[in-house]
C-alpha cells in the first residue's frame, strides 16, 4: 500500500512539473521578443524622449507615447503579447503614464511588432483604465489582420 502511495505521488509531482514547464515552454517566444526590446532615453529640454528600441535591429525603434506622469519617472515594458504567434507578430505593450483631473487613469500603449520581418506595424493605445472603470480600446484579432476599436469606432485596421 505505501509503495503504491509513493508512485502515485511520485507521479502526481512529474505532472505537475511537465505541466509546470509547458506554461513556460509556451511563453518562450513572447519572452524573447520582450528580450530584445528596450527603452532608451534621449537627453531634451525641456524634458527627455522616451523610445522603444531593438537591441538586434537598432533601426527598429519607436518614440514611446507619454500620456501623463510615470512612477519612477520612466516608462517600462509591462508585457508581450502574441497577437499572431504562427505569424510572428507580437505587441510590445508599455506604461505610459497615469493623467487625470478627476480620476487617476492608467495608460498603456502596444507597439505592433512583425518579428518574422522585423518590421514596426503600428503604434495604438491599448489600455486606460482607472477605479471607477476600463475606458479601454478593443483589440480585435483576426485573420492576418488587427483591428482596433475605440470608443465605437474603428481606430486603425492592420493588415499582416
Amino acid at each position: 500500500m505505501r509503495s503504491q502511495w509513493i508512485t502515485v505521488c511520485c507521479a502526481v509531482l512529474f505532472m505537475v512539473l511537465l505541466a509546470g514547464s509547458g506554461v513556460s515552454w509556451a511563453a518562450d517566444g513572447a519572452g524573447d521578443v520582450k528580450n530584445q526590446w528596450q527603452v532608451a532615453t534621449e537627453p531634451g529640454e525641456p524634458w527627455p524622449s522616451y523610445w522603444l528600441t531593438n537591441k538586434d535591429h537598432p533601426e527598429l525603434k519607436q518614440e514611446m507615447f507619454l500620456a501623463g506622469p510615470i512612477a519612477g519617472d520612466r516608462p517600462w515594458i509591462s508585457d508581450v503579447v502574441e497577437a499572431d504567434k504562427a505569424r510572428g507578430i507580437y505587441l510590445i505593450v508599455y506604461y505610459a503614464g497615469q493623467p487625470g483631473t478627476h480620476e487617476l487613469v492608467d495608460v498603456y500603449y502596444a507597439l505592433i511588432y512583425d518579428n518574422r520581418n522585423h518590421r514596426i506595424l503600428g503604434h495604438y493605445p491599448y489600455s486606460r483604465k482607472s477605479l471607477r472603470g476600463d475606458y479601454s480600446p478593443q483589440w480585435h484579432f483576426e485573420t492576418r489582420r488587427i483591428r482596433i476599436v475605440d470608443e465605437g469606432e474603428d481606430l486603425a485596421v492592420i493588415n499582416y
